[in-house]
């Protein structure tokens, strides 16, 4: 499976998804066009301008960073992987995967330039489906996952398709209505009520239940938080039902604060 082939049914998935969140979540309630279609209607268009952001840019630099970083110590151990049954080349493949993304989505909820590339998926006021297709225009994402696979020689078929799989569950942990699943699998795996204490209202979200799939990140790290989320959802609810004002929401902020801190510099004594 080609990076390109993995990114257009990855985006089939959410897409459908999505839909499906729509007519469960929204159509449900009064109003086609009250605030939560706007959200959902902005969410949308973030989706849209996502997948162009995808296919442009972030599928390309994947690939090129997988290759750069292959070339070097990844094509020394390669050989180990041939030598391994399939099904163990992909839950190895799927964790290390889940390690760079755990590494960089944590970057992003701790520093200003990461949180600028992520807080776009923030600014959502509604807890589903939609907020799968709040992406970032200017996401950093592809980069860990692509040094990470390249450096450890995984087969890009495989790293494509862990991608894939990866990607669509954590659309679905998006699901608003959604009900208690067994112990087992909360303890082990992110699910929408772990993942909705992520989303609750914060200056740069909460920086908790990180994890893309696999909650032993969190555990390991201590930004793990059990208890179901019952907060307000979203960082800014007045860039909710504007996708191109929720794109910049992260930057402002930034470049408020680098403002700030070359005042302050320019006024010492």
């Amino acid at each position: 499976m080609t990076a390109a082939t993995a990114t257009v049914l990855m985006i089939v998935v959410v897409v459908a998804g999505v839909t499906g969140g729509w007519f469960v979540d929204v159509a449900g309630h009064a109003g086609w066009w009250g605030r939560r279609s706007r959200e959902t209607a902005a969410a949308a268009v973030a989706g849209f301008g996502g997948l162009i952001y995808s296919v442009a840019f972030a599928t390309p630099v994947f690939t090129g960073l997988y290759a750069i970083t292959r070339a070097g110590a990844g094509r020394r151990i390669e050989a180990v992987w041939d030598r391994l049954p399939g099904a163990v080349v992909f839950v190895v493949a799927y964790i290390l995967w889940d390690a760079a993304a755990y590494a960089h989505h944590r970057f992003c909820h701790t520093t200003r330039f990461g949180w600028a590339t992520h807080a776009p998926h923030h600014t959502g006021t509604l807890f589903n489906l939609s907020l799968a297709l709040r992406q970032s225009w200017t996401s950093i994402q592809p980069v860990a996952p692509a040094v990470v696979m390249g450096l450890c020689g995984v087969p890009l078929p495989t790293a494509a398709a862990v991608s894939v799989v990866s990607n669509t569950h954590q659309a679905f942990q998006h699901l608003g209505r959604c009900p208690r699943l067994p112990r087992l699998v909360d303890a082990a795996f992110m699910t929408p009520i772990s993942h909705r204490v992520h989303h609750e209202a914060g200056a740069a979200g909460r920086a908790e239940n990180l994890g893309a799939s696999l909650t032993v990140w969190d555990r390991l790290f201590r930004t793990w938080q059990p208890e179901p989320g019952t907060g307000p959802i979203g960082n800014d609810d007045r860039t909710a039902t504007n996708p191109f004002a929720a794109q910049l929401t992260g930057w402002r902020r930034s470049y408020a604060a680098l403002r700030y801190f070359a005042s302050a510099t320019q006024n010492r004594p």
